[in-house]
């Protein structure tokens, strides 16, 4: 972004939340893209604003800012229109776990002329063979993954992230490596468990549902051989007992070694719950991201569905039967419960949505996420800090804080998310890099 319309800006708010606490009557002034000062309605400004709740912009900790689009004249159309859906929301920087190089390079350009998010990426994957996804890279011994590391910051990158075939000797290396490089790493994890990655000093674990696997309900889990691993993770979860002495030590050595939880529950959730996925009305925006999400909107009429059910098991790989179904939403809520138990005992939790997946929809999804990590037990305090000052803390960013210095990207909202966190679809206006968005003007931009 270039530098703001005005040469300075004055909001007063009734209450602001400056990613931490939350003050009475206060005002902040902005400059040059920065808060200046924060304190009480003593400033003067060339433009002054008013709002009943102030607030840092929104941080989606775990998205991946891809779609595909049929119109070959502009490749990056779904990117765009991704990036638009993320800013009308709230969301004003995002951490990109898993995505190509150009992704990347686009967004930074785009940027330059276009009101975006800031843009966070691991670029690449890495990834033992055989690999899941195409843009992840292969490493197949400890000096190939050194190798890899180099290669991604060279490149540019903001962190690494690990897919889960990594294996901790190899895990061992890649945290070694990066953090020689000032790099975070982040990792979806399978063949290293939890709290192995802890010990060799992961950044992030992403995805509440990997931190327990079958060594935490015995050997007798063997699973059903479906090769449905959503379907035997809630199985594991159904039979795990949270009070045992292995969880608790998994808690223990996750608080004192300061690693940073992202539980992503919403599509955990619409993985059980896929009618509730079907009837949010958002997932018409989906199309314009992920053209094929239009047959789940047809899902909605019992006609369409009989009609379209084979294109939509086609979309929908984790699809689970009925017999599976009674199993997950068990093991959905045992995962919750375990989330609100790390926030409890003092774990980092920090907030991101796993977008665009099935009903995940870019911004609206991290207000779903933020509900349902008050439904797990945080405090609306603190599900606010892991998409604001926790998350920013996680990045090693200067983000996500109302405090001098920091970068001024704001909410404007006319609502109270510290009672309701729902009071988030509330926003008026957006503040990015010190420069004010109408939210209606934003509206425009989406497709």
């Amino acid at each position: 972004m270039k530098s703001p319309a005005t040469k300075t800006l004055l909001i007063n708010s009734e209450q602001l939340f400056d990613g931490f606490k939350v003050m009475h009557d206060a005002s902040v002034l902005v400059k040059g893209g920065k808060i200046v000062e924060v304190g009480r309605r003593d400033f003067r400004a060339d433009k002054t604003l008013e709002t009943s709740f102030l607030m840092p912009g929104l941080i989606d900790m775990h998205v991946h800012v891809a779609g595909y689009t049929e119109d070959f004249r502009d490749p990056f159309k779904a990117v765009k229109n991704f990036l638009n859906l993320l800013l009308y929301n709230g969301v004003t920087a995002v951490r990109d776990v898993g995505n190509y190089l150009e992704t990347k390079f686009f967004v930074e350009k785009w940027r330059e002329k276009n009101p975006a998010p800031l843009f966070f990426s691991s670029g690449p994957m890495l990834d033992e063979p055989p690999l899941k996804w195409f843009h992840s890279r292969a490493v197949s011994s400890i000096d190939e993954a050194k190798t890899q590391v180099r290669r991604l910051h060279f490149e540019g990158m903001d962190l690494i992230k690990v897919y889960d075939g990594v294996k901790p000797k190899t895990l061992k290396a890649i945290v070694d490596e990066a953090h020689s490089k000032g790099l975070r790493v982040a990792g979806h994890l399978g063949a290293t468990s939890a709290i192995e990655a802890a010990k060799i000093g992961i950044d992030t674990i992403e995805h509440a549902g990997k931190l327990l696997d079958k060594s935490y309900v015995g050997d007798a889990e063997k699973g059903d051989g479906s090769g449905k691993e959503i379907a035997e993770m809630f199985k594991i979860w159904c039979k795990a007992d949270l009070s045992s002495e292995r969880v608790k030590e998994l808690i223990q050595i996750l608080v004192e070694r300061g690693t940073y939880v992202c539980p992503t529950l919403l599509v955990l959730r619409r993985s059980v719950y896929v009618e509730e996925g079907l009837k949010d009305p958002n997932i018409d925006y989906m199309e314009k991201v992920m053209p094929y999400q239009k047959y789940f909107k047809y899902m909605r009429n019992p006609l369409s569905r009989l009609l379209f059910s084979k294109r939509f098991k086609k979309f929908m790989p984790f699809m689970l039967t009925k017999e599976d179904r009674e199993l997950a939403r068990k093991g959905f809520e045992k995962i919750s419960e375990f989330v609100g138990m790390l926030a409890k005992a003092g774990v980092k939790i920090i907030a991101g949505t796993d977008s665009p997946n099935p009903f995940i929809v870019p911004g609206f999804s991290l207000h779903q996420e933020l509900e349902l990590l008050v439904q797990a037990g945080l405090k609306p305090l603190q599900a606010l800090k892991s998409a604001t000052s926790t998350a920013a803390e996680a990045l090693g960013k200067n983000l996500g804080v109302i405090e001098q210095g920091a970068l001024a990207n704001l909410l404007l909202i006319d609502g109270n998310p510290i009672k309701h966190v729902r009071d988030l679809e509330k926003i008026e206006d957006i503040i990015l890099e010190g420069k004010v968005l109408e939210r209606d003007e934003l509206a425009n931009r989406i497709e």
